[in-house]
């Protein structure tokens, strides 16, 4: 430890050389390091001939207030005094390790065990005892000296170091500050960067301690808030930053944001640089070293976010500083350079020192004749300087007694150690209105100051005219708190305008914009990505990614959830519904009017002459077929479903099963190969009614087994889109139209006899108008099965034309069929008369009659076609034609075998099978007209 200190000790003695320093007459001198000088890296001189105001004469100025004020107050007895040593440290790391050899020569000599003397360096002699040094202000200025003031256990209180590093105890093991780290610092600047969205940013930082420490610390937190680095820039000591990286940075336009974490001089010389070659604007984010300097406003900077210490100006001090004029036995040796530097003039008393100067008026000032902005760092050298007063009173009353008249011998044995560990226990209020003044002070258990950040903004004033800082926000407790909260911009004014309303806006900085709420993120990196949209049924998973919501359930507006899909069924009062039931209305009314008529004129012959019971059974049918519609349109449960089973088929056979039967009984009588009508079975009103019950019966007994097989019951359908669940019946389409397949075959077979009976006599053209019927039947079916079956994809649609089709059906049969005789009720009464018997006969007894209308039809021509066969025969219906005989005209005579036969009515009447017939209708002649045309 020894050879190292002397090591160190004489490397620096060779080179150092007496310069300015500040002397302030006391018991106890404690040492100061300020940079009152910028750093010259251009010439072999540390130092350049400009002093700085803020860092220099301001913190020099407020170590000296503070000294002054607490010696007024007899801050450690009222016989002993505070003095200082300040020296220039010019920002230097190597010459302010020059600076700090007076701070260690006491030291020095107390461990060689005595005094000591080296040539030519006269300040040696009677070495001051420095307990402890207030400074430095940058990080690597302070690493350096904290390495010499360490070896010789001087403390070191720093008001502006904030390097993480300078935390670590074991490599600087008497250093504390009253700032905070930059890792706070750092994550305050991430908490902005994330607050306003901005997740690509450029980073530049300074080649020192100050800005490779703090930068790592903003890389680390900045990855856990998936913030990327898009340009990650040094800025280098001898050559800042190249035109090419510059031109880099400026041509990624996904980037508007800028991170600088630098020291001041480096901060001054981007911006210079960025105004040459930027062609666009930037937000800039930048630490404490940048804070609210006034030397760094210009247009670039502008919308610039940076941070400073969280503390209250002194007003105190600025009230000093305004008073303050330089002195003839001025103890600060740069006050009068800097008041003829900025003030181009000195007082009288040292004009012999500059002959070329005028004389001041004595009103100059420092507060009034600048743009005054007080450091913000004067409140914690105000901090720094209490500290150790407050440790130099705990130390000197432990071993000298309360209000000890001098210092006593027993204060030089206190170790270094020992004092440093009373410096770090320290607690103390501000003086008089600093920001400390309600505030209790102590270190943490680093030795640091607590964190709390203000946020300040750029921006120009309200008339335009001016550039300054605003506050905005403070960060403390790692928590970021904005004050004006009215809108995204929380008061901050940004060099970005929206490009239609002309409005300050806040600028995107991101390398890929966010997803909407239904799209995933594809991602490259955290912070770059592709967006693709999830399907319309699938919500966001936790890791962001598409996931299907479960069949039934639709995903939420957020589409970070899924929520159960009402049931759908057709609404009543939708067009769908309403469509149908005015149709079917319409229709059920249509029916009745029908029905009352025909009861109505019940006795009349065109009613006779109808078929009444089978009438009735197809009126009844018809209401069946309207009433299906409501069935169709009815919410689906358990007794609906059922009820659509059975009473669909069953009202399509009630209509078709009597036009079967009447059908089949007019082909039998006109069109069969039967001679005698008492060969004819089944065409009595009785028989047809029990024909026409046997055929519904075979469709009600089918639907009834379906639902004995298949329960009747409901079933939730997904739509193919996954946006609607519809409630049906657990009825398959194709189940239905199978079940329909009867009531096709009755259909068919009715349109084929309609077809082979549209020729009878004009007494029997009922036959014409079910032909109509069946007709117009077979174009309503033949379009609905395709459009049932084509509209799956819409159940309103494919249940609204089921509804229309059935009501049609029913529709078209009571058009076509009871149209003509409704009209000829009501509209012609005259038609509805009995009418003449033919006149084939001249038989004038209702017997006679009958069997003439029976006959008179069917002129039959019997051919013989064999000669073998010459008793079998077949009547073909000539339809009121006579019979064409046969004609030789010359040529060879016809064959018996083809002979056609004239065969007359009256052969018919004579036989013996007809006189039964004949008898009956003689009894009964009131019942002619029904009985021949049913």
């Amino acid at each position: 430890m020894e050879v190292t200190k002397w090591t160190l000790l004489w490397g620096l003695l060779a080179v150092a050389r007496p310069e300015q320093e500040m002397r302030i007459a006391g018991d106890i001198i404690i040492g100061g390091l300020f940079p009152v000088h910028e750093q010259n890296k251009s010439t072999a001189s540390h130092c350049k001939s400009s002093v700085q105001f803020a860092r220099g004469i301001q913190r020099v100025e407020a170590m000296k207030y503070v000294i002054d004020k607490l010696n007024d107050r007899k801050a450690i007895s009222n016989s002993i005094k505070v003095g200082a040593l300040i020296k220039d440290s010019c920002g230097s790391p190597s010459y302010a390790q020059q600076q700090s050899l007076d701070f260690v020569m006491a030291a020095l000599s107390r461990s060689v065990g005595g005094r000591y003397t080296c040539t030519g360096i006269d300040k040696a002699e009677n070495p001051i005892h420095i307990p402890a040094v207030i400074g430095a202000s940058s990080s690597s200025v302070s690493v350096q000296v904290a390495n010499l003031l360490g070896l010789f256990q001087v403390s070191q209180v720093s008001p502006a170091s904030t390097a993480n590093s300078l935390s670590d105890k074991l490599e600087y093991p008497y250093f504390t500050r009253t700032v905070p780290p930059d890792k706070y610092q750092a994550t305050a600047m991430v908490d902005i960067v994330h607050h306003f969205g901005w997740n690509f940013v450029h980073i530049l930082s300074s080649e020192s301690t100050y800005g490779e420490k703090g930068i790592q610390v903003f890389r680390e937190e900045a990855a856990k808030r998936n913030i990327c680095i898009s340009e990650d820039i040094i800025i280098h000591q001898d050559g800042g930053v190249a035109e090419a990286e510059y031109l880099q940075m400026d041509q990624d336009s996904r980037v508007n944001v800028i991170v600088l974490f630098a020291t001041l001089e480096d901060t001054r010389r981007v911006l210079d640089q960025a105004a040459t070659y930027f062609k666009r604007k930037f937000v800039w984010v930048a630490p404490d070293a940048w804070g609210k300097q006034s030397s760094v406003i210009s247009d670039i900077a502008l919308g610039a976010i940076t941070l400073t210490l969280k503390a209250d100006e002194s007003r105190g001090f600025t009230q000093y500083l305004q008073a303050r004029r330089p002195l003839p036995d001025d103890p600060n040796p740069w006050m009068l350079q800097f008041w003829a530097q900025h003030f181009n003039c000195v007082p009288q008393f040292a004009q012999w020192r500059f002959p070329n100067t005028s004389i001041c008026s004595d009103n100059e000032n420092l507060v009034d004749y600048f743009s005054y902005i007080q450091d913000d760092k004067v409140p914690f050298v105000i901090d720094a300087v209490q500290a150790v007063v407050q440790a130099l009173k705990t130390a000197v009353e432990s071993v000298c007694g309360q209000n000890a008249p001098a210092i006593c011998s027993a204060y030089h044995q206190i170790t270094g150690e020992h004092f440093h560990s009373i410096l770090r226990n320290v607690t103390f209020y501000g003086i008089d209105d600093s920001h400390q003044k309600n505030n209790l002070f102590h270190f943490d258990h680093n030795g640091d100051g607590v964190a709390k950040y203000e946020i300040y903004n750029l921006q120009k004033t309200s008339n335009g005219l001016k550039i300054s800082y605003q506050p905005l926000a403070v960060w403390e407790d790692n928590h970021l708190t904005f004050f004006d909260q009215r809108d995204s911009l929380n008061g901050f004014r940004f060099p970005f305008l929206d490009p239609v309303t002309s409005e300050p806006v806040v600028p995107q900085s991101r390398c890929s914009s966010p997803c909407a709420p239904y799209q995933q993120k594809i991602e490259h990196s955290v912070c770059c990505w592709v967006c693709t949209s999830c399907r319309p049924n699938q919500r966001l998973n936790a890791s962001g990614h598409c996931e299907n919501c479960t069949a039934g359930f639709w995903p939420t507006h957020d589409f970070q959830g899924c929520y159960k899909l009402e049931l759908t069924v057709i609404e009543w009062d939708s067009a769908w519904a309403l469509i149908p039931i005015a149709l079917a209305t319409v229709g059920i009314l249509a029916t009745l009017a029908v029905a009352s008529i025909l009861v109505l004129y019940n006795s009349t012959p065109l009613v006779k002459a109808s078929g009444r019971e089978l009438c009735f059974v197809l009126l009844c049918g018809c209401i069946l077929c309207y009433l299906d519609t409501f069935i169709l349109l009815a919410r689906p449960s358990r007794l609906v479903c059922g009820a659509q089973r059975l009473l669909i088929g069953t009202s399509f056979c009630m209509v078709y099963a009597p036009l079967f039967t009447k059908t089949n009984r007019i082909y039998r009588i006109f069109c069969s190969s039967a001679i005698l009508p008492t060969n004819l079975r089944f065409i009595s009103p009785e028989s047809q009614l029990v024909i026409t019950a046997l055929l519904i019966a075979f469709q009600v007994i089918s639907a009834l087994l379906w639902i004995v097989v298949q329960l009747p019951g409901t079933r939730e359908e997904l739509s193919e889109s996954y946006d609607q669940v519809t409630l049906k019946c657990n009825i398959d389409n194709n189940a239905l139209m199978i079940s329909l397949v009867y009531n096709m075959i009755l259909i068919c077979l009715c349109t084929l006899y309609a077809i082979k009976t549209r020729n009878i006599p004009e007494n029997f053209n009922e036959a014409k108008f079910i032909g109509f019927t069946m007709y117009t039947t077979c174009i309503v079916w033949l379009a609905f099965v395709p459009l049932y079956f084509g509209l799956e994809t819409d159940f309103r649609i494919q249940i609204s034309t089921l509804c229309v089709s059935v009501s049609l059906s029913a529709t078209v049969a009571l058009l076509c069929l009871f149209g003509p005789k409704i009209f000829i009720i009501l509209f012609q009464p005259e038609k509805n008369v009995r009418r003449p018997h033919s006149r084939l006969l001249n038989k004038s007894s209702p017997a006679a009659n009958h069997a003439t209308k029976i006959a008179s039809p069917a002129t039959a021509v019997l051919q013989l076609n064999t000669p073998g066969r010459q008793n079998d025969h077949k009547m073909k219906a000539g339809y009121g034609s006579t019979t064409k005989e046969s004609k030789t005209s010359g040529s060879k005579p016809v064959d018996a075998a083809k002979q056609s036969v004239k065969f007359q009515p009256s052969d018919i009447l004579e036989s013996p099978a007809m006189k039964p017939m004949l008898a009956k209708q003689e009894s009964h002649p009131e019942d002619d007209e029904e009985e021949v045309n049913n």
